[in-house]
């Protein structure tokens, strides 16, 4: 299976450490997958690197010099330059390809004159027929996006290759949008169906959730399948509240902090609640507890369970607005009031366990379904699982879970009000 992926999936993420990026990391170095990425799109995400970071090191050091003329002194320094960010992305996204786990696809010439055959002849979906301010006939046009796609295209009819699959979040660049329905996976645009692409899908996640079978536990046989099964079922019926409590205060709050905060500080006043007419942003100054604990899904992948759990948290933040007089963002700005927010996350982590599998083939041998064994000997498989997972707690590894991803899904005022 092969999988094609565009620049903005990796723009959060470009060396596929966290979240479901790092799954398909596992399934990559474990052969169960190949991942592409074309030239143009790795500059693409090269590019967002960079202007991501030397905008933190200009205000980084923007703030120092500030803080020397505040203390009189010249203790507060930043050392960082613009190359050795370069260095920096390109020897950890280098590593990936030098282990195996993705391909960079380089540039293709023909996608030049296909560039300038659409420029003559336009077609949906990288030309959009849209009015200019005059009221005047144009197109809106999606170059990269085609440069992108041909690529793979290309790829694919050059290689023969029969199964694949593109994951992309403009879903509007690629796809009919009259045709979809907020579904994870899409066809591509009738004008691209042609170049053996099976499907396109909305994220990662999509992807993984549309083939379950990826993210099965590693198991050889039937048998080993029945064992990953009662797995699940006692990780359902023994990870309750109180233990997902003690998880997320020992050993993901921090994690998930970072995150919500982050998505805070960028999220306009206004998008939470209609009081907040004018310009402006969140301080976030404190996340206080968890309010809701509920399990959405648990996997077996490998030997740790998956975890992804519905949370909603507690942050008190200060909202700050532009008086009506300034409305640029280097402009005073006003303390305008203080608010408490509900924020709804799906958070997902991994949890290792141990298991004996050789003790539980010699359990099952000769067996090779649940459905052929006697009522005796279910019993004393049963028996033997009971006793085997009596003490669940001794059998996972809290001190190594592990953050998978924290996605906000929804902010809201605590407190919010509709007038009469």
């Amino acid at each position: 299976m092969q999988v094609f992926l565009d620049a903005n999936i990796l723009y959060k993420d470009p060396f596929l450490k966290t979240g479901y990026l790092s799954l398909l990391k596992r399934l990559a170095k474990d052969d169960h997958i190949q991942l592409f990425i074309s030239e143009a799109a790795y500059k693409d995400v090269l590019h967002h690197f960079q202007s991501q970071y030397v905008k933190l090191i200009t205000d980084a050091k923007y703030a120092a010099h500030h803080m020397n003329y505040l203390l009189k002194k010249s203790t507060v320094t930043v050392h960082v330059t613009e190359e050795e960010l370069v260095q920096y992305f390109e020897e950890n996204f280098f590593q990936n390809v030098h282990d195996g786990v993705i391909q960079i696809i380089p540039l293709d010439e023909r996608i030049l004159h296909k560039v300038i055959e659409l420029e003559l002849s336009p077609i949906e979906p990288f030309f959009h027929p849209i009015k200019d301010v005059e009221g005047q006939h144009c197109y809106r046009k999606n170059i990269q996006e085609a440069i992108t796609w041909y690529t793979y295209a290309n790829y694919i009819s050059a290689h023969d290759l029969q199964d694949s699959y593109f994951i992309t979040n403009k879903i509007e660049h690629f796809a009919d949008v009259r045709r979809l329905k907020n579904m994870d996976a899409f066809l591509p645009h009738p004008n691209l169906a042609h170049h053996r692409m099976k499907l396109c899908f909305k994220s990662v996640r999509g992807y993984l959730n549309y083939f379950p079978e990826l993210l099965r536990f590693s198991l050889t046989s039937n048998v080993d399948e029945i064992l990953g099964e009662y797995l699940v079922q006692f990780a359902k019926a023994n990870l309750n509240v109180s233990v997902l409590h003690d998880i997320i205060a020992h050993h993901l709050i921090d994690n998930i902090e970072f995150e919500i905060m982050e998505k805070l500080l960028k999220l306009k006043p206004s998008a939470v609640h209609p009081d907040y007419q004018f310009p402006g942003h969140f301080v976030p100054k404190e996340l206080i507890d968890c309010q809701h604990v509920q399990i959405e899904q648990i996997i077996l992948y490998r030997e740790c369970f998956l975890i992804s759990c519905q949370m909603t948290f507690h942050v008190n933040v200060d909202v700050y607005v532009h008086p009506i007089v300034y409305l640029e963002s280097h402009d005073p700005q006003l303390l305008y009031s203080s608010e408490t927010l509900l924020v709804n996350t799906n958070v997902s982590f991994f949890v290792p366990i141990s298991l004996n599998k050789e003790k539980w083939r010699d359990k099952m041998d000769g067996i090779e379904d649940l459905a052929a064994m006697t009522l005796e000997k279910q019993e004393d498989i049963w028996q033997y699982l009971l006793s085997e997972f009596n003490e669940f707690y001794n059998k996972i590894d809290l001190q190594h879970v592990e953050m998978h991803e924290v996605e906000v899904r929804n902010v809201d005022v605590k407190n919010k009000y509709t007038p009469a």
